[in-house]
């Protein structure tokens, strides 16, 4: 059975490769995970690691893409593969970055101020505002169709007085991603109907309107 990717590790994936795309030029060295005990730091790195549990909102199942399937071995079926939205995970995570002196740490932070805070830039949607609060980033690792949503607080300088003769300088970012919680089931093809309920408000002279999807198997 093939290996499976958690959500989690997912949205640290996905970090790691647009922090890894953004500082190409500056030869970093980005990690979805902590460094290995036996593993030497290189001159710059970055490590994005999970800072506590998650916390899910759970939402009712609702039905995000729908894909056919006419043909289940060798046979004509009328089933569907399906992506239900179940809710909304928010995880702490902790990205630490390190470097070999304090003006190539200060350096990395400083262009950290503009990748972590592109917005929809990282969902490569280029007519918004090249910069705001977060970054939206596209869920690879069996997740898509699926978008996480990073902020970050302010880095803390984690500096020891023998990180100058060491040649060890660390900064820690704090923040959260989230991201939606789905999962992929086949099952009889389906057909969506909307229906339309009209709610009146007896002691106003306004109407309510509100949309109804129904999902019921296909014959």
């Amino acid at each position: 059975m093939a290996q499976r990717v958690s959500i989690q590790q997912a949205a640290r994936n996905a970090l790691a490769r647009w922090l890894t795309c953004e500082l190409a030029a500056e030869d970093v060295h980005v990690e979805p995970r902590w460094v290995e005990s036996d593993q030497l730091l290189r001159p710059k790195q970055m490590t994005i690691i999970d800072a506590g549990p998650r916390d899910v909102e759970w939402l009712d199942p609702e039905a995000l893409k729908i894909t056919n399937v006419d043909e289940e071995g060798g046979r004509p079926v009328k089933k569907a593969d399906v992506i239900w939205q179940l809710g909304f995970i928010t995880q702490p995570v902790q990205l630490d970055v390190w470097a070999r002196s304090d003006v190539e740490l200060d350096d990395l932070l400083s262009r950290l101020d503009g990748s972590l805070n592109k917005g929809e830039r990282g969902l490569g949607i280029t007519n918004t505002d090249p910069f705001r609060p977060g970054l939206l980033l596209p869920l690879l690792d069996g997740w898509t169709p699926g978008v996480v949503d990073f902020l970050f607080e302010e880095p803390v300088i984690l500096q020891a007085p023998s990180s100058a003769g060491e040649g060890e300088w660390r900064a820690m970012y704090r923040g959260r991603a989230t991201a939606q919680l789905t999962q992929q089931a086949r099952s009889p093809r389906i057909a969506r109907i909307l229906l339309e309920q009209r709610l009146y408000v007896s002691d106003a002279d306004t109407t309510a309107e509100t949309e109804q999807t129904v999902i019921v198997p296909e014959p």
